[in-house]
């Protein structure tokens, strides 16, 4: 027998907002990309806190001479608040263009 309910899964992260803006959906996601599309979509909020924190990287093959190179370029950034400003500029400058 096959429920008639509509499944809480969706396929991407356009159709979980889109559900969402519909209403009577909750949908969970990234907060980099959360922040992204607050910026620019009115009708949506977040509720809660963060769930945990995370940090990025960047694949290298094992034992690449660039690896000391990109970590110590990405801390300088961090130090230099280069990386937030560049945040602000794609996440908050853009804001209204999706």
């Amino acid at each position: 027998m096959q429920s008639t309910t509509p499944t809480v899964f969706v396929n991407s992260s356009r159709e979980g907002i889109a559900r969402a803006k519909a209403g009577n959906y909750a949908y969970m996601m990234e907060s980099s990309m959360l922040e992204y599309y607050m910026a620019r979509d009115c009708q949506l909020q977040a509720i809660g806190g963060l769930l945990d924190s995370k940090g990025y990287g960047i694949a290298l093959p094992k034992g690449s001479p660039l690896r000391h190179l990109l970590s110590q370029t990405v801390l300088q950034l961090q130090e230099r608040t280069i990386l937030e400003a560049l945040k602000m500029k794609w996440w908050k400058d853009k804001s209204g263009e999706l």
